[in-house]
């Protein structure tokens, strides 16, 4: 999970700076700092970005590869090991197509749910936002979350 993190944070940080480069031809030097919060989705409120928060938005989060790295050590490998396992001696037919589509169904009506709620519970407890943070984040994007991963 860590290493997949890093990537997605390098072409993050690319395409950040390819945002920035165009829009500075277009709008000159003196226009104000691009606002990345802008084309977020509805349930994201955060203040106007500022070229601070560009800068720090440039660069590697340690921190974050950290906390993605030890939910899918202490949380992710240990729950998806055991889940399979419960799969395997669940679904006993030797019907291939009839198999698979049984551990599909299982796994996006039973799995996916429990999986996501936890990496929320662990990532918000991981960020410091405690129980009041752990219940806003269940509240207002778990059930998108689960969704969309359907």
């Amino acid at each position: 999970m860590t290493s997949s993190d890093a990537m997605v944070q390098q072409y993050e940080i690319y395409k950040k700076k390819e945002i920035m480069n165009e829009y500075e031809e277009k709008a000159g030097p003196d226009a104000p700092p691009v606002n990345f919060q802008s084309g977020c989705p509805v349930n994201v409120n955060s203040p106007p970005s500022t070229e601070q928060d560009n800068e720090k938005m440039l660069h590697h989060d340690f921190a974050r590869s950290a906390q993605i790295g030890t939910i899918g050590f202490l949380y992710s490998a240990p729950l998806s090991h055991f889940w399979y396992q419960i799969m395997e001696r669940t679904v006993t037919t030797r019907v291939t197509t009839l198999a698979l589509a049984s551990k599909i169904a299982m796994d996006a009506v039973l799995f996916t749910p429990i999986a996501i709620g936890g990496y929320f519970v662990f990532r918000t407890f991981l960020e410091g936002k405690g129980l009041s943070g752990v219940q806003w984040k269940l509240e207002n994007k778990w059930a998108s979350a689960v969704q969309a991963s359907w």
